[in-house]
């Protein structure tokens, strides 16, 4: 009981402090010009900047996007920015869809401009190299973050290190997802073949809400346990009872009918949950000081 109110302590006291120190910064996607267009230059917010090479993390958003028509940050990003930067680690948040004039994607009938698989994964990668080329950045240990469809696009991301020339020394070196989209067994299988199409040697952490409506956390279980059949360092944590959004501050309960996916009759709910989210945070601390402050 001490321990749980212990975390629940630190996931009350740690506020956004960082956010005042945030830099908007704009670098180029990469993928020169494939499907006949030029890549985008991306806005991102660069949290942490130091005097001394620090390990880095970038952050990918959801499906709300990083920014709100306000101009406003999500809550949620700038809030693991100012714990990851108090631990030490440089935070580039990248902003895949204010550049490609794109709103949310969250509703089953909302335009989508910005493709998961190719556009958003153009973008991490733009954001490891440019973190690269930045003086308080140790090039070797970066790490990436995503939530929800941002989930979704490191699972991607790591599995296209290959084609897209971030394998090995190159790529990130540690990945977290929160609830990821994308958790489909068959969908990454190859056909006529009970193997999965889909691994990658970079330690990755998934973490989901056991009640999460919107996604499941069964069929990431599934696909975690078919990764490690096959020699990936993937591991996977389900907190009983947490809604999707469950590291979202001071998020009250919200039934989102007007986001039920097509063919679905049970509407996604949202909700901070405190006892997840400090387990979380300790987690999240835990992997990166393991797989990313270890010089190399």
């Amino acid at each position: 009981m001490r321990a749980v109110t212990w975390l629940l302590a630190a996931v009350l006291a740690c506020t956004p402090l960082a956010a005042h120190a945030q830099q908007r910064v704009s670098f180029p996607s990469v993928g020169a010009g494939l499907r006949g267009k030029p890549d985008p230059v991306v806005d991102g917010y660069l949290f942490g900047a130091t005097d001394s090479a620090r390990p880095a993390v970038v952050l990918l958003h959801g499906c709300g996007g990083l920014v709100d028509a306000a101009g406003k940050l999500s809550p949620r990003e700038v809030d693991w920015a100012a714990r990851l930067t108090a631990l030490g680690y440089v935070v580039l948040a990248v902003d895949s869809f204010t550049t490609r004039h794109q709103g949310q994607e969250c509703a089953p009938g909302a335009p989508r401009t910005v493709d998961v698989g190719f556009d958003r994964v153009h973008d991490a990668y733009a954001a490891l190299r440019f973190l690269r080329t930045l003086s308080f950045v140790d090039p070797d240990r970066i790490g990436v973050i995503g939530w929800s469809q941002g989930g979704q696009t490191v699972l991607v991301t790591l599995n296209d290190a290959d084609a897209f020339g971030f394998s090995g020394d190159q790529g990130f070196r540690a990945a977290v997802a929160f609830y990821p989209s994308g958790c489909n067994v068959s969908g990454w299988s190859q056909p006529a073949s009970n193997r999965l199409d889909w691994t990658t040697p970079v330690p990755l952490l998934v973490l989901f809400g056991g009640s999460d409506t919107w996604l499941s956390a069964a069929a990431c279980e599934q696909f975690v346990a078919r990764a490690q059949q096959q020699g990936a360092p993937a591991s996977i944590q389900v907190y009983p009872g947490a809604y999707h959004d469950f590291d979202w501050p001071n998020l009250p309960r919200r039934e989102l009918p007007q986001y039920t996916p097509r063919g679905r009759t049970v509407a996604p709910i949202v909700a901070t949950d405190l006892p997840a989210w400090a387990a979380a945070i300790e987690q999240v601390k835990d992997f990166l000081a393991r797989t990313l402050q270890t010089q190399r």
